[in-house]
C-alpha cells in the first residue's frame, strides 16, 4: 500500500529506530495481532515527529502529550494549517487532514490499542489494523520527506564539510577520506544530484 525509504539527511542509528518499528507494525498485521498493529501504528508516528524536533533543533519534554508532538512537526516542516500563508488552499486542506488523521489513530490506540490494560477482547479487525498501519506509514513517509528537503536546502548542509553533522553518513565518509584539495581548487564538494540506490524501502504486507 505505502512505503518507507531512507531519507538522505537522516542518520542511520535514528533509521535503525525507525525500522525496528516498522518491522514491530508489520510483524504484528502479519500475526492478526490488531491492537498491537494499532499501538505500533501509533509508537511510529510519535518517533517520526520527535526526530523531526530534534533534527530542526526543538527540545521536548517527557510530559508533551501527542497533539503537541504532531502540531509542532508539522510547524517546523511549514505545514502547520493557518500559518503558510503562500501555501494553496488545497495544500492546506491536505496538512490539516493529516494532522486529523494521526489524532484519530492515537485516539484509536488510546480506545483500544497496546498500551492499556484491559479487561475486554479488543474489537479491532484486520481492516481497522491496516487502515492504522497505512494512515501512519503514510503520514511518517511524507513528514520524513518534508523534513529531508529542509535539511538538505539548509545553509548548513549546503557549506558541505563545513558542517559534517548535518551531512548523510555515507558523504560525512567521503569528505573525510577526500584528502586536501588541489592547489586553486575549491575541494571536493558532495553531489546532490547523484543517483543513489534505494535504502530500506518498505511495503504493508498483504493479507
Amino acid at each position: 500500500m505505502f512505503d518507507l525509504t531512507h531519507p538522505e539527511h537522516v542518520g542511520d542509528d535514528e533509521w535503525e529506530g525507525l525500522s525496528q518499528l516498522r518491522d514491530r507494525l508489520e510483524r504484528a498485521l502479519r500475526s492478526g495481532d490488531h491492537p498491537l498493529a494499532v499501538g505500533t501504528a501509533k509508537e511510529l508516528c510519535e518517533a517520526v515527529a520527535k526526530l523531526t524536533w530534534l533534527r530542526r533543533g526543538e527540545q521536548f519534554a517527557s510530559r508533551t502529550d501527542m497533539s503537541q508532538l504532531v502540531a509542532q512537526a508539522h510547524k517546523l516542516v511549514g505545514r502547520l494549517p493557518g500559518e503558510s500563508g503562500a501555501m494553496a488552499n488545497e495544500a492546506r486542506e491536505i496538512a490539516q487532514t493529516a494532522m486529523r488523521l494521526v489524532s484519530n489513530l492515537v485516539e484509536l490506540r488510546d480506545r483500544a490499542g497496546t498500551g492499556h490494560g484491559r479487561p475486554e477482547r479488543s474489537s479491532l479487525d484486520a481492516h481497522d489494523a491496516e487502515f492504522a498501519a497505512g494512515v501512519a506509514l503514510l503520514w511518517s513517509s511524507w513528514m520524513l520527506g518534508r523534513l529531508d528537503a529542509l535539511v538538505a536546502n539548509s545553509p548548513e548542509t549546503r557549506r558541505g564539510p563545513q558542517a559534517p553533522d548535518l551531512l548523510p553518513r555515507r558523504d560525512r565518509a567521503s569528505t573525510a577520506s577526500s584528502g586536501p584539495c588541489d592547489a586553486g581548487g575549491d575541494g571536493p564538494t558532495p553531489d546532490r544530484h547523484r543517483s543513489r540506490p534505494a535504502r530500506g524501502r518498505w511495503h504493508l504486507p498483504h493479507a
